[in-house]
């Protein structure tokens, strides 16, 4: 019996679902750096379809945000700019 990602979703109140199922299914497809793309491209079509603020630039500001707090954790950085070499 097919669902939705959002039906399963444990943050949307299914006490039995898992966090995240779509990021989950991306990560799948797609691997890590994929699924983070993937998760910034629909938040930020999200913003855009509700006629709110999402330039360029807070794109690129995400971007560093998340490298910094991966820095800070010791992690690498699973969110390079798309063009971008490691």
């Amino acid at each position: 019996m097919p669902y939705t990602f959002k039906r399963l979703d444990a943050f949307a109140g299914y006490a039995s679902g898992m966090p995240s199922p779509a990021y989950y299914q991306w990560m799948w497809e797609h691997g890590l750096e994929g699924a983070a793309h993937r998760a910034l491209q629909q938040v930020m079509q999200r913003l855009r379809d509700k006629k709110l603020p999402a330039s360029t630039a807070d794109l690129m500001a995400v971007h560093l945000r998340a490298q910094g707090l991966a820095r800070l954790r010791g992690h690498e950085s699973r969110c390079a700019p798309t063009g971008s070499t490691r």
